[in-house]
């Protein structure tokens, strides 16, 4: 994540081997990233997301894949990060819609895939 704009926003899919990280930037671009999902490529993510963040008390949000999530959410809440678990359930309806029943939320799709942005 080779970066001037700092980071506002971050979400992590999670799969047994693979973290596919995307991040909100100032300017309201995404970048995305795929790394390892092991110690060594997490301790690197933490750095390079360290250098980016000008807030460490932003929400890195991560979906909740069996127990796959569990290194990366604990290395990061470990590490300082204000690590938010979400079930994979609840964040497909939230994508749908608010309690009105009406499309909501700043979605954006990297890869195929898609993160739920904090405006």
């Amino acid at each position: 994540m080779n970066t001037t704009e700092s980071i506002i926003s971050i979400g992590i899919d999670v799969s047994k081997k693979t973290l596919a990280v995307a991040c909100m930037m100032e300017n309201r671009t995404a970048t995305h990233e795929s790394i390892g999902n092991d110690e060594k490529s997490i301790a690197a993510l933490m750095t390079s997301i360290s250098m980016s963040m000008k807030n460490p008390h932003i929400p890195i949000v991560i979906e909740s894949t069996g127990d796959f999530h569990l290194l990366s959410s604990l290395m990061l809440r470990e590490g300082g990060f204000a690590v938010k678990c979400i079930n994979p359930v609840i964040s497909k309806e939230l994508e749908r819609r608010d309690v009105r029943g009406a499309k909501t939320g700043k979605w954006c799709q990297v890869n195929g895939v898609r993160y739920l942005f904090c405006r």
